[in-house]
Protein backbone atom coordinates (compact mmCIF):
# COMPACT_ATOMS: atom_id res chain seq x y z
CA UNK A 1 0.00 0.00 0.00
CA UNK A 2 1.45 3.44 -0.95
CA UNK A 3 2.54 5.70 1.91
CA UNK A 4 -0.14 8.31 1.16
CA UNK A 5 -2.89 5.69 1.33
CA UNK A 6 -1.52 4.27 4.60
CA UNK A 7 -1.45 7.77 6.10
CA UNK A 8 -5.02 8.39 4.96
CA UNK A 9 -6.19 5.08 6.44
CA UNK A 10 -4.42 5.79 9.72
CA UNK A 11 -5.94 9.26 9.81
CA UNK A 12 -9.44 7.91 9.27
CA UNK A 13 -9.01 5.36 12.05
CA UNK A 14 -7.77 7.99 14.51
CA UNK A 15 -10.57 10.34 13.54
CA UNK A 16 -13.27 7.81 14.39
CA UNK A 17 -11.78 6.18 17.48
CA UNK A 18 -13.10 7.22 20.89
CA UNK A 19 -10.38 5.71 23.09
CA UNK A 20 -7.65 8.24 22.33
CA UNK A 21 -6.39 10.71 24.89
CA UNK A 22 -4.44 13.71 23.60
CA UNK A 23 -2.08 15.31 26.11
CA UNK A 24 -0.87 18.86 25.49
CA UNK A 25 2.22 20.04 27.37
CA UNK A 26 2.59 23.81 27.81
CA UNK A 27 -1.13 23.92 27.12
CA UNK A 28 -1.33 27.71 27.45
CA UNK A 29 0.63 28.22 24.20
CA UNK A 30 -0.91 26.81 20.99
CA UNK A 31 -4.35 25.45 21.84
CA UNK A 32 -6.59 28.37 20.93
CA UNK A 33 -6.77 28.85 17.15
CA UNK A 34 -9.89 26.91 16.19
CA UNK A 35 -10.24 28.60 12.78
CA UNK A 36 -7.17 27.44 10.88
CA UNK A 37 -4.53 26.79 13.52
CA UNK A 38 -2.92 23.92 15.38
CA UNK A 39 -5.88 23.42 17.71
CA UNK A 40 -8.28 23.14 14.74
CA UNK A 41 -6.08 20.59 12.94
CA UNK A 42 -5.65 18.50 16.07
CA UNK A 43 -9.37 18.29 16.67
CA UNK A 44 -10.08 17.49 13.03
CA UNK A 45 -7.57 14.64 13.14
CA UNK A 46 -8.75 13.35 16.54
CA UNK A 47 -12.40 14.22 16.43
CA UNK A 48 -13.48 12.01 19.35
CA UNK A 49 -10.36 12.16 21.51
CA UNK A 50 -10.30 13.56 25.02
CA UNK A 51 -7.90 16.49 25.40
CA UNK A 52 -5.90 17.07 28.57
CA UNK A 53 -3.64 20.07 29.09
CA UNK A 54 -0.66 20.55 31.39
CA UNK A 55 0.61 24.02 32.17
CA UNK A 56 2.11 25.99 35.01
CA UNK A 57 0.65 29.26 33.72
CA UNK A 58 -2.99 28.98 32.60
CA UNK A 59 -4.23 32.15 30.95
CA UNK A 60 -7.57 33.95 30.69
CA UNK A 61 -7.69 36.30 27.71
CA UNK A 62 -10.59 37.19 25.39
CA UNK A 63 -9.12 35.03 22.59
CA UNK A 64 -7.15 32.51 24.68
CA UNK A 65 -8.62 30.92 27.77
CA UNK A 66 -7.03 27.72 29.03
CA UNK A 67 -9.96 26.62 31.18
CA UNK A 68 -12.43 27.35 28.38
CA UNK A 69 -10.53 24.94 26.12
CA UNK A 70 -9.77 22.17 28.62
CA UNK A 71 -12.70 22.72 31.01
CA UNK A 72 -11.94 22.84 34.76
CA UNK A 73 -8.75 21.81 36.52
CA UNK A 74 -8.23 18.13 37.31
CA UNK A 75 -5.36 18.82 39.69
CA UNK A 76 -3.56 21.95 40.84
CA UNK A 77 0.05 21.74 42.07
CA UNK A 78 0.70 25.25 43.30
CA UNK A 79 3.52 26.84 45.28
CA UNK A 80 1.79 26.03 48.58
CA UNK A 81 1.72 22.30 47.77
CA UNK A 82 5.30 22.41 46.46
CA UNK A 83 6.48 23.94 49.75
CA UNK A 84 4.57 21.29 51.73
CA UNK A 85 6.18 18.55 49.63
CA UNK A 86 9.65 19.98 50.22
CA UNK A 87 10.22 20.71 46.52
CA UNK A 88 10.43 24.48 47.11
CA UNK A 89 11.15 26.85 49.94
CA UNK A 90 8.60 29.54 50.82
CA UNK A 91 8.91 32.59 48.59
CA UNK A 92 8.70 35.90 50.43
CA UNK A 93 8.95 39.44 49.25
CA UNK A 94 10.68 41.71 51.73
CA UNK A 95 7.31 42.98 52.99
CA UNK A 96 5.93 39.43 53.41
CA UNK A 97 9.14 38.29 55.07
CA UNK A 98 8.90 41.21 57.48
CA UNK A 99 5.29 40.28 58.27
CA UNK A 100 6.31 36.65 58.86
CA UNK A 101 8.86 37.92 61.40
CA UNK A 102 6.19 39.95 63.20
CA UNK A 103 7.16 43.34 61.77
CA UNK A 104 4.09 45.21 60.45
CA UNK A 105 5.87 46.97 57.58
CA UNK A 106 9.22 46.68 55.85
CA UNK A 107 10.65 50.19 55.87
CA UNK A 108 13.97 50.99 54.20
CA UNK A 109 15.99 49.94 57.23
CA UNK A 110 14.24 46.61 57.66
CA UNK A 111 14.38 45.93 53.92
CA UNK A 112 18.13 46.56 53.91
CA UNK A 113 18.63 44.28 56.92
CA UNK A 114 16.60 41.48 55.34
CA UNK A 115 18.42 41.89 52.05
CA UNK A 116 21.75 41.69 53.88
CA UNK A 117 20.64 38.56 55.75
CA UNK A 118 19.66 36.87 52.48
CA UNK A 119 22.99 37.77 50.85
CA UNK A 120 24.79 36.35 53.89
CA UNK A 121 22.77 33.14 53.65
CA UNK A 122 23.75 32.80 49.97
CA UNK A 123 27.43 33.43 50.77
CA UNK A 124 27.41 30.85 53.56
CA UNK A 125 25.88 28.25 51.26
CA UNK A 126 22.56 28.11 53.12
CA UNK A 127 20.65 29.43 50.11
CA UNK A 128 21.38 29.36 46.40
CA UNK A 129 20.36 32.20 44.11
CA UNK A 130 19.25 30.94 40.71
CA UNK A 131 18.29 33.84 38.46
CA UNK A 132 16.83 35.73 41.39
CA UNK A 133 14.98 32.76 42.92
CA UNK A 134 16.24 31.70 46.34
CA UNK A 135 16.16 28.05 47.35
CA UNK A 136 17.67 26.07 50.19
CA UNK A 137 21.06 24.77 49.07
CA UNK A 138 21.73 22.41 51.98
CA UNK A 139 19.18 20.87 54.32
CA UNK A 140 21.66 18.76 56.31
CA UNK A 141 25.34 19.04 57.18
CA UNK A 142 25.98 16.17 54.79
CA UNK A 143 24.86 18.31 51.84
CA UNK A 144 27.92 20.56 52.18
CA UNK A 145 31.25 19.85 50.51
CA UNK A 146 34.05 19.22 52.97
CA UNK A 147 36.26 22.05 51.70
CA UNK A 148 33.37 24.49 52.05
CA UNK A 149 32.77 23.31 55.63
CA UNK A 150 36.42 24.01 56.44
CA UNK A 151 36.19 27.55 55.14
CA UNK A 152 33.00 28.27 57.07
CA UNK A 153 34.32 26.71 60.28
CA UNK A 154 37.32 29.04 60.20
CA UNK A 155 35.11 32.02 59.31
CA UNK A 156 32.82 31.26 62.28
CA UNK A 157 35.69 31.47 64.79
CA UNK A 158 36.03 34.73 66.77
CA UNK A 159 39.27 36.07 65.34
CA UNK A 160 42.43 34.42 66.67
CA UNK A 161 41.38 34.13 70.30
CA UNK A 162 41.20 30.77 72.04
CA UNK A 163 37.73 29.21 72.22
CA UNK A 164 36.39 25.98 73.67
CA UNK A 165 35.81 23.32 71.03
CA UNK A 166 32.23 22.85 72.19
CA UNK A 167 31.52 26.58 71.82
CA UNK A 168 33.21 26.64 68.41
CA UNK A 169 31.05 23.73 67.32
CA UNK A 170 27.85 25.52 68.40
CA UNK A 171 28.93 28.72 66.64
CA UNK A 172 29.69 26.71 63.51
CA UNK A 173 26.21 25.14 63.53
CA UNK A 174 24.52 28.53 63.96
CA UNK A 175 26.76 30.03 61.26
CA UNK A 176 25.31 27.50 58.81
CA UNK A 177 21.76 28.18 59.92
CA UNK A 178 21.14 25.09 62.08
CA UNK A 179 19.10 25.70 65.23
CA UNK A 180 20.87 23.04 67.25
CA UNK A 181 23.69 20.52 67.03
CA UNK A 182 23.34 16.77 66.81
CA UNK A 183 25.41 13.69 66.10
CA UNK A 184 25.76 14.41 62.39
CA UNK A 185 26.89 18.00 62.96
CA UNK A 186 29.16 16.99 65.86
CA UNK A 187 30.85 14.28 63.79
CA UNK A 188 31.29 16.56 60.77
CA UNK A 189 32.68 19.40 62.92
CA UNK A 190 35.18 17.13 64.68
CA UNK A 191 36.32 15.79 61.31
CA UNK A 192 36.68 19.34 59.99
CA UNK A 193 38.65 20.40 63.09
CA UNK A 194 41.05 17.45 62.71
CA UNK A 195 41.55 18.29 59.06
CA UNK A 196 42.27 21.95 59.82
CA UNK A 197 44.72 20.97 62.57
CA UNK A 198 46.60 18.73 60.12
CA UNK A 199 46.73 21.58 57.62
CA UNK A 200 48.09 23.96 60.24
CA UNK A 201 45.12 26.32 59.97
CA UNK A 202 44.07 25.68 63.58
CA UNK A 203 46.03 25.45 66.82
CA UNK A 204 44.95 23.28 69.75
CA UNK A 205 45.59 23.55 73.49
CA UNK A 206 43.68 21.04 75.56
CA UNK A 207 39.99 21.62 74.97
CA UNK A 208 40.53 24.92 73.18
CA UNK A 209 41.29 25.83 69.58
CA UNK A 210 42.03 29.00 67.64
CA UNK A 211 42.64 29.93 64.04
CA UNK A 212 46.20 30.27 62.87
CA UNK A 213 45.63 32.16 59.64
Amino acid sequence: MPVRERQSLLGNRCRTRRNISAIAAEAHRVQYDFIDGYARHMRDALAHASFNGYTGTPIELPDANTRAVFVDYISVYDIHRAVQAGAMVPIYSESRLAAALGVPAADAGIAAELSGALRTAVWRGILVNTRGRLQIAARTIGDYQRDLLKEHFVAALPGRQWVERVAALRNFARWLGFKRTGKAIDDSARSVINGLLREGRLASAGTQIRRES
